[in-house]
């Protein structure tokens, strides 16, 4: 029996939670229970590791144990594990505990504060990984059609469940090949709530990438949860749809978005339901989005206004940052630099003082819009002394792309302007592929940028460095901006 225990738990990828061992590991013979005596024994035998994991409560820092196999004894119980015959269904096992897992967070995505979700997962990011894999059968010895068709659900729904780990752990780029692997999936006999789930997550992490794929997700998940009465999610689906309609320049299809978001949804069923002050934010950044891009921006500061002080009387840290960064934004795009600046610094201040995996995707925003803002009111050095702190972190994000305009006219200002020419096509290139446009302070910085390389370089020698730009790689102006 502690041999059984022992190969079974080879199917966990890095460390395991207490009750996610004993779910995997036991069966009708071997209870819950008897599973943690034998892993007691496994721990007794050095086979097994224990790991203590630091979390806040509300009065003291205490450990919750997770187990680990080291990975020469992992790859022997994965031998045992296969000689056993066991090796599909313990995979499927471990696929649906990790489900459950993701589930129980998913659950309280709305209304719970991210980073205690956050640190109830982010152990379990590469058994998602293994889970996802399995469900979609790659890493299964049988590839057969019956395998696709009994765990295209199990995708379906883990993908949907888990879709918010991946951005604060700034790995969003992997989260959307998840979540389209799994959309390839969708047919007639998924249920609703679960496509719709998924569907919005996609949108969500893919941010500006697609919007030929993202606005019809959006779509197509507010009306599923229309259609199953699902009025809190159907509200953001709405709400997010509006925000990308606006970074498309069509504020006729945003201002519908959001006054479906508003009048539909939020007013009677935010009072029916109880809903929480927070759930404001949603609509408040879509409507801020549609007035900077009617060439309106002051209308959008009040908004944002009460945004800061809704997360300031919740007492939630890392929504007052997000709030404060959607602040300093709309105070940017109006040309109030030096306001923009202060708010940034102190957000990046305070995030520096408590950076984890809950905040670095605010610390990325964060610095490189603090870049923009300082290129904009001229402070050169401080400028580079942010964009050389948040390169790293936009590397791992995959989001260079987002601040690579402040960047062209940071190397403008630098004298750099062949390369700021190349960035500036590369950046029109991506945009061209995604299908959005440009945000008003990112269009500003363009403008900016190509209107000092015309006075400085003839029409052929800008022609040329456009030309070359617009093929070159994101690792190649990384390499540029990193270029003395």
């Amino acid at each position: 029996d502690e041999q059984i225990v022992f190969r079974r738990l080879s199917v966990f990828a890095g460390s395991m939670s207490l009750s996610m061992a004993q779910t995997v590991a036991s069966c009708d013979r071997l209870d819950e229970w008897t599973v943690l005596e034998h892993l007691a024994a496994l721990v007794d035998k050095s086979l097994v590791l224990v790991e203590l994991v630091a979390e806040k409560s509300a009065s003291e820092s205490v450990g919750a144990p997770r187990y680990k196999l080291l990975e020469s004894q992992r790859v022997l119980a994965a031998e045992m594990l296969n000689e056993a015959g066991e090796a599909d269904v313990i995979a499927r096992r471990h696929a649906h505990a990790v489900l459950d897992h993701f589930e129980s967070s998913n659950a309280q995505y709305w209304l719970a504060p991210l980073d205690s979700l956050l640190q109830n997962v982010q152990a379990d990011t590469d058994n998602l990984r293994a889970a996802l894999a399995w469900a979609a059968g790659l890493n299964s010895d049988s590839a057969s059609v019956q395998h696709r068709i009994n765990d295209r659900a199990v995708l379906i729904a883990l993908a949907g469940a888990a879709w918010w780990l991946w951005k604060p752990s700034l790995l969003t780029s992997e989260g959307v090949r998840w979540c389209l692997a799994a959309m390839a999936m969708i047919d007639a006999n998924t249920p609703s709530l679960l496509e719709a789930r998924l569907l919005y997550g996609f949108a969500a992490i893919s941010h500006k990438s697609a919007a030929d794929k993202e606005l019809p997700a959006l779509q197509r998940a507010a009306e599923l949860y229309r259609q199953t009465n699902h009025c809190l999610e159907r509200y953001h689906a709405l709400a997010l749809l509006s925000q990308k309609q606006a970074w498309r320049d069509d504020l006729s299809k945003a201002a519908t978005a959001a006054a479906d978001a508003a009048s539909a949804v939020f007013d009677e069923a935010a009072k029916e339901e109880g809903w929480p002050a927070p759930t404001r934010e949603a609509l408040l950044v879509a409507r801020t989005y549609i007035y900077e891009a009617a060439g309106r921006p002051a209308d959008g500061q009040p908004l944002m206004e009460e945004l800061v002080a809704i997360m300031r009387e919740l007492g939630d840290t890392r929504r007052l940052d997000a709030a404060l960064i959607q602040l300093a934004e709309s105070l940017f795009v109006q040309g109030k630099a030096a306001e923009a600046i202060r708010i940034r610094s102190e957000v990046a201040e305070r995030i520096d003082q408590g950076l984890g995996l809950a905040r670095v995707d605010y610390a990325v925003t964060n610095l490189g819009n603090l870049c923009g803002a300082l290129t904009f009111h001229g402070d050169v050095e401080a400028a580079m002394e942010a964009m050389l702190r948040v390169l790293p972190l936009l590397r791992r994000a995959d989001k260079l792309a987002t601040f690579s305009d402040h960047f062209a006219l940071l190397s403008c200002k630098r004298g750099r302007f062949a390369d700021a020419a190349r960035i500036l096509a590369w950046t029109d290139v991506g945009y061209q592929h995604s299908g959005f446009d440009r945000e008003v302070s990112e269009r500003r910085a363009r403008d900016s940028t190509l209107e000092m390389l015309k006075k400085v370089l003839s029409p052929i020698e800008l022609d040329r460095v456009l030309s070359a730009g617009a093929v070159m790689s994101e690792d190649e102006i990384f390499r540029v901006l990193l270029s003395d």
